[in-house]
């Protein structure tokens, strides 16, 4: 039975803010007409429902926009009738124009194009999710409500850490850029979904050392069975007992280890002009290996081990690897973004934590080990919609677009500015040419689901938008202003644009096969997943057969190279042969 029927005869009354998923509704319904933007009455209409004759009367439509998470969607031809008892969303309406519906375990996924648009959730036989409410009674934003919206903003800029936690930071002035902050007691659905609740290992607020460096906690996390874009399936985290600075590193497999935290030390005792007393490591075999016995006996650096099944000694970097999954797990699922995009969401939010106040600390991590306060103003939510601006070589004409639309996934290593990702060719830059729009997040910024009554041309039908921020004429790092616009027009994909098919850009392996007899090695490269190997002549013709990117440097057949593995798909990839991205 339809959850129309129930929501015209149930005698218990839903909260107005709850709203039913209906697959077998023809049209959205709302109970309640103070959460209408637009409203237009009507005096002669009736909705007749299938079963036993049961009608209600219509008495208006309109314009309601509903708050899920960051993404604000516009829903038009929203039928009004203070009869009902449920308001309801209707599945058919969404269907007609390609929204999927994934349910299973309790809750529906409802997503356009592989971006996560809402869940609901079922409860007694009903799948009902909870969305904010936009403009109630058509008034403005009252200061408190303000407040709120800012917080939340500022929950996502800084990776989903507790609210506690940006309080302290507030209160000590730990950083810059977050003057006049409010916590509004914001409770994030994100967070009570993709955060456990469990505390595995007790705090201690007991600091062993005097000085950065003096003492550095180290563990591994991993393996993953979802890999990162450069194949990561573990990550290395450091993390100095003074300060609780950390730095975090990706890696590939466990063997790159040693190179990553002897690379670590060396930049580390550069940056502040003291030696690495003493490390702190599990019993894994990355950490008892023969070159680090011989590299720490030979700088003087003593090497703890915790007890074997003991992590609780190691309770440091253990509580820091749960910090870090739930708050990575938040981001990505407030963002919409693929999970293998978790090592970017790792490095972000440990660059955010740095800049963070923790328990019982009056300054950020960032300050006690480098010796200057740090400032946030230029933090975006992860995920958000980012406009890189094009060079004048770049442009297309001098009447085509003078930016490129990409996504926010971190802040830059090497540079000052961000990480860019760019869905149609699934390149990264570092750039701080760049705008926001911090309420559209994900890949795509509308649904275009057709919302409408049956006497209504399908034509006229409104759809369903994402209101985001607007675009600043340039940023300034310095800079604190924000700005909202609508987003009314359908995007073009990069295939509609051109009239060309999508260009693939796959992931490739190399192998370095030494013959029977001994006298070569034979370089080859595979298409992962697919058996066919590829010879240096073939590449080109290879790559244009089957629609793929052709990008030369990625392929390098000279023996004296002896990398065989994922290669990182990336101009001039072996420039750092087994190279792993870090976070500080």
């Amino acid at each position: 039975m339809s959850y129309l029927i129930q929501a015209c005869t149930s005698e218990v009354s839903k909260a107005s803010d709850t709203w039913v998923f209906d697959t077998a509704a023809s049209h959205h319904f709302c109970k309640d007409k103070s959460i209408f933007n637009e409203y237009v009455p009507i005096s002669d209409e009736k909705m007749t429902v299938a079963v036993e004759g049961v009608t209600i009367p219509i008495e208006g439509k309109g314009i309601v926009n509903l708050r899920f998470g960051h993404r604000i969607l516009k829903f038009g031809e929203v039928m009004h009738s203070s009869k009902l008892n449920r308001n309801l969303i209707s599945g058919p309406r969404l269907d007609r124009k390609g929204v999927v519906f994934e349910g299973g375990k309790g809750e529906l996924r409802v997503k356009e194009n592989g971006q996560l648009l809402f869940k609901a959730f079922l409860k007694d036989g009903l799948y009902e999710v909870n969305p904010n409410i936009l403009n109630r009674k058509r008034v403005g934003f009252s200061a408190n409500s303000v407040q709120k919206l800012d917080a939340r903003l500022w929950h996502s800029r800084l990776a989903h850490i507790g609210s506690h936690t940006i309080q302290n930071t507030v209160k000590n002035k730990g950083v810059g850029g977050l003057k006049g902050y409010v916590d509004s007691n914001l409770k994030c659905e994100v967070c009570k979904l993709y955060k456990h609740r469990r505390t595995s290992f007790k705090a201690t607020n007991f600091v062993r050392s005097k000085a950065p460096n003096d003492l550095i906690f180290m563990d591994t996390w991993g393996p993953i069975k979802v890999t990162g874009r450069n194949g990561e399936r573990y990550y290395l985290s450091i993390i100095d007992d003074f300060s609780k600075k950390t730095s975090v590193y990706p890696l590939r497999e466990k063997s790159e280890v040693f190179r990553v935290f002897k690379n670590h030390v060396s930049r580390a005792e550069r940056f502040i002009g003291r030696k690495v007393k003493c490390i702190r490591t599990g019993n894994g075999s990355e950490f008892t290996n023969d070159n680090f016995k011989t590299f720490c006996a030979d700088n003087g650096i003593k090497h703890e081990f915790t007890n074997i099944y003991t992590p609780e000694q190691n309770g440091v970097a253990e509580r820091y690897n749960q910090t870090a999954l739930d708050c990575s797990r938040c981001m990505l699922a407030d963002s919409g973004l693929d999970n293998k995009f978790w090592p970017d969401a790792i490095l972000c939010f440990t660059y955010i934590w740095n800049r963070i106040c923790h328990k019982n600390q009056v300054k950020t991590p960032f300050e006690l080990f480098g010796g200057y306060k740090p400032s946030v103003r230029h933090l975006k939510a992860f995920g958000a919609t980012a406009y890189v601006g094009l060079t004048r070589q770049l442009r297309s004409s001098k009447l085509g677009p003078k930016a490129k639309k990409g996504i926010l996934i971190g802040y830059a290593f090497r540079t000052k500015g961000y990480r860019i990702w760019f869905p149609d060719t699934d390149k990264v830059i570092e750039t701080i040419n760049v705008s926001f729009c911090e309420e559209d997040r994900g890949v795509k910024s509308r649904s275009g689901a057709v919302m409408g009554t049956n006497n209504v041309d399908e034509s006229e039908d409104y759809n369903m938008v994402t209101i985001r921020s607007s675009l600043p004429s340039g940023y300034n790092l310095d800079s604190d202003s924000d700005s909202d616009c609508i987003k009314t027009s359908k995007a073009l994909t990069p295939e509609q644009e051109s009239g060309s098919p999508k260009v693939k850009c796959v992931e490739w392996i190399r192998k370095a096969v030494t013959r029977k007899d001994g006298s070569r090695t034979d370089i080859y490269y595979y298409e992962n997943c697919c058996n066919t190997r590829i010879r240096s002549v073939d590449t080109k013709k290879y790559c244009e057969d089957r629609n793929i990117e052709y990008i030369p440097s990625v392929f390098d057949f000279r023996v004296s190279n002896t990398y065989e593995g994922i290669v990182p798909n990336r101009p001039n990839p072996y420039s750092l042969p087994n190279s792993s991205l870090c976070s500080s």
